[in-house]
């Protein structure tokens, strides 16, 4: 449901829960995937990116708890219950003034209530996880809702997720044809593992005065071990005239370790009293922490049983750690005037710590702890001029201590009834964001994110502008409604490393990276079909859309696709009840993403400093899935029982998250020539997964 103005978008669980779900039962996030202007292209990402941002854009709230890295299992899935949720809003144009410190969305999640007589709860248990609620009166004024989720065992042992043991081919090290390779052995022991917790505690303490607290915690834990130990029988020169051979056997050893943990926790407090019917008040206080703690350590022996001097040992460490600690101090009244406007203004306290490291074999590569504050007034008017209008106008004013600088960021928004079937609608705001995750690339080739704060000197305070204007059209049973948008952003950034080792031996005091500062455009056209007759629920959503970004230095400033840029998205929702079943069935169709193709780069004749950046570009294979979903509906007794079948990507379509490519040298024995052979490796996102889910209501 989305209101005339087109500012918010909201969802309410109990509608959404028989969608297909790779959990089995309603995710969050992945249904907000659904809607216009939301990618839903990668299965293996739960961050939101909203119209062409980050995942980090989105400001993400839980019961007033704002939460960081929201994801389990690497981004497989989203670390919010859904069966602990019960309506989400969405604001993807210009969202209240309240809001602030994002450049994309703001997602407002609340959780289950108390009713005020009885006592209601739920079990589910599907294949890789169990489930469970409880919403608990304690008086006729007090209540407690807790809920709380964790995988049955290890995930990568349940057989339907993306995880498989990788082939090995051993390498050669001699081109001797009396060279032997004898018996491997490989071993891979991954472990994955994870749980949530909510809990809600609310307390009327009289007809106008409420208070309100809630708990959140999420944790993943994560080991990898996988070894290599083959023989090698080679022939070895003792002698050179005259020419004497002996056989020898080296015995290779070969070690990869990874153990990681992150986690989310924090606590919120509201106290909500009404002065009189004009005018009434809030104030929260909510606290919020995410830690990342990850550790690899790589290892290779050789050993000689004839030649000791041959024997060879190399290991590699890499340490990482990221944390922020935030603390959200809010104060907001609104006031309604005789007449019909409403003013709401406030004040908001935000204290970050923010603490980043980055270690290889000891040597820190980066390393950040920052205190950053902002301190914000905010203030909004609705005026009540006509029925036919909405009319909102907003500003938060920010002074963030750590740049010693004052930031606007004034909104707008404005919709008109032309009729009873006919409105229209219009948006511009801009924002800005003081934290922001980073991508960094360490030397085994694999890619992850840090959170940093935006000192304005190595990271700059990003902004972005947003316009948007469009119509809705309402008819019987029909919803149409369209959203033509455009959004400026400056201040992105990307870091790059600026030696790209030959080998994994490289010294970790050889690595060094690079920070880009540009920006990034966005252009596109949402538009939501909805058909709601009887039985039967549906929506088309389809968005087209340009996303570019632009660097000074590199390719001389010239645009070039952003990494998440899908021309088309299309998805087909479907819904139906037949007496005590549910069927759903859904399409999810995107254009394929642009990547640098190193192959374009050789042979070409031309100095490939020279070479336009969209003759650099390919593009992967379009995007396809098609879900299914049959959920059967009963009672037993005093309790309401469900079971459940989903089917993700039921057609097994292959489907690719990215296409890496290397430059390699085509003759090893000559290491002036020329680079001329690209080697590529394509990361593959979910096949056919089906889920089995079991639960009760009481």
């Amino acid at each position: 449901r989305q209101t005339r103005d087109g500012r918010v978008s909201r969802l309410q669980a109990d509608r959404l829960q028989n969608l297909p779900s790779l959990m089995g039962s309603f995710d969050p996030f992945r249904t907000l995937m659904l809607l216009p202007g939301i990618s839903a292209h990668d299965d293996l990402s739960a961050d939101l990116k909203v119209r062409g941002g980050k995942g980090d854009e989105n400001r993400i709230i839980v019961d007033g708890i704002p939460l960081y890295n929201v994801d389990h299992f690497y981004g497989l899935f989203t670390m919010i219950n859904g069966s602990m949720v019960e309506e989400i809003d969405i604001y993807k144009n210009a969202f209240p003034a309240e809001f602030g410190g994002r450049l994309s969305s703001v997602v407002d999640i609340t959780t289950l209530g108390v009713g005020p007589k009885k006592v209601e709860g739920g079990l589910e248990v599907n294949l890789l996880t169990s489930t469970a609620n409880l919403q608990l009166p304690l008086n006729e004024k007090m209540g407690l809702s807790i809920g709380g989720r964790m995988t049955n065992s290890n995930l990568t042992d349940s057989g339907i997720l993306p995880y498989e043991d990788p082939e090995i081919t051993l390498p050669t090290l001699s081109d001797d044809r009396d060279a032997d390779k004898k018996q491997s052995t490989v071993q891979l022991n991954p472990d994955f593992k994870f749980y949530d917790l909510n809990a809600k505690w609310h307390w009327q303490i009289s007809p106008n005065t409420r208070a309100e607290a809630s708990y959140f915690r999420g944790m993943d834990t994560y080991g990898h071990f996988y070894e290599l130990d083959f023989e090698r029988v080679r022939p070895k020169v003792i002698q050179v005239m005259p020419l004497r051979r002996v056989r020898d056997t080296l015995d290779i050893y070969f070690w990869d370790r990874e153990d990681a943990q992150w986690e989310n926790e924090g606590l919120s407090f509201r106290l909500d009293h009404i002065w009189n019917e004009s005018f009434s008040s809030s104030i929260s206080l909510a606290s919020s922490q995410y830690q990342l703690d990850f550790n690899k350590v790589v290892g290779r022996e050789e050993t000689s049983d004839r030649f000791p001097r041959d024997n060879s040992e190399v290991v590699l460490k890499e340490e990482r750690s990221n944390s922020i600690e935030g603390l959200h101090l809010t104060s907001r009244n609104e006031y309604h005037s005789p007449e019909g406007h409403l003013l709401a203004f406030g004040y908001q306290w935000v204290h970050s710590d923010v603490s980043s490291l980055l270690l290889a074999d000891g040597t820190s590569l980066f390393e950040q702890n920052l205190t950053a504050d902002q301190h914000a007034i905010f203030a909004e008017m609705s005026p009540d001029w006509h029925k036919d209008i909405d009319f909102t106008i907003g500003i938060r004013t920010t002074y963030d201590k750590l740049t010693d600088k004052i930031y606007q960021s004034p909104r707008l928004q404005l919709a008109y009834q032309l009729d009873q079937h006919l409105s229209f609608k219009g948006s511009w705001a801009r924002y800005n964001q003081f934290v922001r995750e980073i991508q960094y690339e360490d030397r085994f080739g694999k890619n992850f994110d840090y959170w940093v704060a935006s000192d304005d000197e190595e990271y700059p305070v990003s902004s972005a502008r947003q316009w948007m204007v469009g119509f809705r059209f309402l008819k019987k049973k029909w919803k149409l409604d369209v959203e033509f948008y455009r959004r400026d952003t400056e201040g992105i950034v990307e870091q790059a490393k600026e030696f790209n080792a030959p080998t994994e031996e490289t010294p970790a005091d050889s690595l060094s990276f690079r920070v880009f500062e540009g920006s990034g455009k966005t252009l596109g056209m949402d538009v939501l079909l909805e058909k709601s007759s009887g039985n039967y629920t549906g929506w088309i959503a389809y968005t087209l859309s340009k996303s570019t970004v632009s660097y000074p230095d590199i390719f001389d400033g010239k645009e070039y696709p952003s990494v998440d840029d899908r021309r088309h998205q299309l998805k087909w929702i479907n819904q139906y009840q037949w007496n005590k079943w549910y069927f759903s069935a859904s399409y999810i169709f995107s254009k394929g993403g642009a990547y640098t193709n190193l192959s374009l780069l050789i042979d070409t004749g031309r100095d490939r400093a020279a070479i336009k950046p969209r003759e650099r570009i390919s593009y992967l294979d379009d995007y396809h899935r098609f879900d299914i979903g049959v959920d059967y509906r009963f009672d037993w007794g005093k309790s309401k029982w469900h079971i459940g079948l989903s089917v993700l990507n039921l057609f097994n379509r292959v489907n690719l998250k990215y296409e890496q490519n290397y430059f390699v040298n085509s003759d090893l024995k000559n290491a002036n020539q020329e680079l001329r052979t690209v080697l590529g490796t394509e990361v593959q996102l979910l096949e056919r997964t089906p889920n089995l889910t079991v639960g009760i209501r009481f």
